[in-house]
């Protein structure tokens, strides 16, 4: 019969042995905290340790290997072993140790399951695009934004990112990708990969005060424009006294819901049938649409005048409606005629202009951006 350890030296040693666990790290203790799974694991293996230990020290002769080996199995539902009473109850508390953690792991999984279908499907930590459209904010003409957004071009397919401050995913639809999170700070703008972005879309809050709701949106794009000056920032705003603050911030479109609500109405009292005409351009769906083309122009089409060009593409069923044209200083004295909207270009030098229905004498250039009414995207013109 191998000697045993006596009741007091066996207490001392555990003792001492549950003193030396003082140096774990106060970093994994925290990363216990925030990850249940991971601190049920850890305490599923140091209770395997404990008991191998304690097994051990009752019976030093037979080894730790031996009563490691002696105790694992019961941590893996299998009773076995235990030639006496404090082995039969060693092998008993890991049983019960393993069934009452299992029973915990299958809690959190089926935990994680429901919160899983309640938030409505996967939502990603971050993503690796280029060149994709960020939606920022949420409202109630998100769903009809993304569904235009992907008739108007099957290929945003995946590259479509709504990131929102809400919990659970606002479209069902796997072509969109959602990250939850706050379009006001840098961090999540990263993991949308704003960086790497072409369009940012900032959806205001319907819900909030109007200059409380355009204050949000100045903020994110403020973040938007730090991140990345060369993003297309598209802010929608509902206090049209708001507009110059958004302006300064350097928001490339600015859509003022209470502007053109109001001018639809007019527009569409003054002018029968309005609404459907402007409803049919605005909405990808069948018909025309309004389409910007910034390709180098043909030779068919630069050096052209305007009233050219509109003879030329209508031939084609494509009604070109408005130009967009770089000039420097001295060349802004050729736009004479028409209204042109002037803004400061890419460089110090450069003024971006754009005009509706410009004067049928203005000659196109071959850098030149032309806004058309068509069936479908050309591909040239």
């Amino acid at each position: 019969m191998v000697a045993k350890m006596s009741l007091g030296g066996f207490r001392t040693s555990l003792r001492r042995y549950c003193r030396s666990l003082a140096w774990m790290p106060k970093l994994a203790k925290a990363k216990a905290m925030r990850h249940p799974l991971w601190a049920l694991l850890c305490a599923l293996l140091l209770s395997v340790i404990l008991m191998a230990f304690a097994l051990w020290l009752y019976d030093p002769e037979s080894g730790f290997v031996s009563a490691l080996m002696e105790v694992l199995p019961s941590f893996l539902g299998e009773i076995g072993g235990g030639d006496d009473g404090f082995a039969s109850v060693i092998i008993l508390l890991g049983l019960l140790a393993s069934v009452g953690v299992l029973a915990i792991v299958t809690a959190l999984i089926v935990n994680r399951f429901v919160q899983f279908c309640e938030r409505g499907g996967i939502i990603v930590n971050n993503v690796r695009l280029r060149q994709h459209i960020v939606i920022c904010g949420w409202n109630s003409q998100g769903e009809l934004i993304v569904d235009d957004l992907l008739s108007a071009n099957p290929e945003m397919r995946g590259r479509i990112v709504i990131l929102a401050d809400i919990a659970r995913r606002p479209i069902d639809d796997d072509r969109v990708v959602f990250l939850q999170g706050n379009p006001t700070n840098d961090a999540d703008l990263r993991r949308a990969s704003m960086e790497e972005a072409s369009s940012a879309i900032i959806l205001t809050d319907f819900t909030a005060d109007p200059n409380e709701a355009d204050g949000k949106a100045l903020l994110i794009v403020l973040a938007v424009e730090t991140l990345n000056p060369a993003v297309h920032t598209c802010a929608q705003i509902m206090n049209s006294e708001n507009r110059d603050h958004f302006l300064r911030a350097n928001t490339d479109e600015i859509i003022c819901l209470e502007q053109l609500g109001g001018y639809l109405a007019v527009s569409s009292a003054l002018n029968y049938g309005m609404s459907q005409v402007v409803s049919e351009l605005l909405a990808f769906n069948e018909g025309s649409e309004f389409y910007r083309y910034d390709d180098p122009l043909p030779d068919a089409l630069s050096g052209k005048t305007f009233a050219e060009a509109v003879r030329i593409l209508g031939e084609r069923q494509i009604i070109p409606i408005g130009v967009e044209t770089v000039r420097t200083e001295e060349e802004m004295a050729d736009l004479e005629g028409g209204r042109w909207d002037v803004r400061q270009g890419e460089g110090e030098f450069l003024k971006r202009c754009f005009a509706v229905n410009p004067p049928s004498t203005y000659r196109l250039r071959r850098n030149d951006t032309l806004f058309i009414i068509a069936e479908e995207r050309p591909e040239e013109l």
